[in-house]
């Protein structure tokens, strides 16, 4: 939503995806069971974890099919 300002994370929501929170030390890390560390954050004065998420462009992606004539007479 390109016009999203703020919004709020929900821990629940995480772990019901499969993520794993850690809260410690002043930080707060969300760990994906494959991939490992997927975003991290330092708390703030206000003891918020502000994420700031980058969309990143995808790539042009090409195709290739082959179609196959199987009528019958």
């Amino acid at each position: 939503m390109p016009d999203l300002k703020n919004n709020l994370l929900s821990i629940g929501q995480l772990q019901e995806k499969g993520l794993v929170v850690l809260i410690q030390h002043n930080s707060c890390k969300v760990y994906h069971p494959e991939k490992g560390v997927i975003m991290k954050s330092a708390m703030s004065s206000n003891r918020m974890f502000k994420i700031t998420v980058v969309s990143l462009a995808v790539g042009t992606t090409c195709f290739n099919t082959i179609s196959e004539d199987v009528g019958q007479l």
